[in-house]
Formats: C-alpha cells, sequence, structure tokens
C-alpha cells in the first residue's frame, strides 16, 4: 500500500525534468526510473527510521540518570568562590558533597540528564515510538 502511494505522489509531482534524456540509463523505461526513486527515497526513509530508533532508546536510557562533575576550589578567595558556584548553579548543577582540605576543598555537584522525551507528554511518546517500532 505504501509503495502505490508513494507512486502515486511521485507521478504526480515530479516534474518531468527530471527524467530527462540525458539523465536516463540506457535501457531503462520510465517507469524503471520512477521505481529507482521511491526506491532511494524508501531506502532514506528507512535509515532516517533508524536513527531516529537509536536517538530514542539513547534518550530513554538518560531519563532518571544523573551528570556528576567535580571540582576543586580555593576557600581563600571568597568572591571567586561565590562567583564559580553562582555559575555552576545556573548551570543547574547542585552540590551535594564537600570534602575540605587545607586551602582547597573539592565539590561533587550533580544534575539530572538531560532528556527531550521526559518533556514531551507520555501520549506523544507512545504515538512516536509505536511509529518507530511500526518500520
Amino acid at each position: 500500500m505504501k509503495f502505490v502511494f508513494m507512486l502515486i505522489i511521485f507521478v504526480s509531482i515530479l516534474p518531468a525534468s527530471i527524467f530527462a534524456a540525458e539523465e536516463a540509463v540506457e535501457g531503462s523505461s520510465y517507469w524503471d526510473q520512477i521505481k529507482d526513486k521511491i526506491q532511494n527515497k524508501t531506502d532514506e526513509n528507512k535509515e532516517r527510521t533508524r536513527k531516529a530508533k537509536v536517538w530514542i532508546e539513547e534518550d530513554i536510557k538518560r531519563i532518571g540518570d544523573w551528570e556528576y562533575y567535580i571540582e576543586e576550589l580555593s576557600l581563600a578567595d571568597l568572591p571567586q568562590l561565590e562567583e564559580t558556584l553562582n555559575r555552576l548553579g545556573e548551570e543547574r548543577w547542585q552540590c551535594f558533597w564537600v570534602e575540605t582540605g587545607k586551602n582547597k576543598s573539592v565539590f561533587l555537584f550533580k544534575r539530572p540528564a538531560i532528556s527531550y522525551l521526559h518533556r514531551i507528554p507520555k501520549g506523544d511518546v507512545l504515538r512516536l515510538l509505536n511509529g518507530v517500532q511500526g518500520d
């Protein structure tokens, strides 16, 4: 059914200049050229679908995961420490542990891993997944 639908679209939309004589492969008919172009587009769409499926699977794995960041900061320069902590806060890093030393401290930060699917309503994600699984 997809093939017939695509064939109708290509025959009605594509200008005849695409199939000009200089582009024609010797021995192939007009219909063979249309079939080849349709097959090429079908193959391209399958590759896009495969890439989308891989991206979706990777994004789903990130839901609920954390990213971690460790920074060693000097306690001697408090304005610089405050500036650094504010910058990291703007980037949504949360400090969850501080290991103090003599003049420096090690700060451990975390933030939720970025997942775009997490922001999409669940019904839309399920429709998207069903569309990808169908191919």
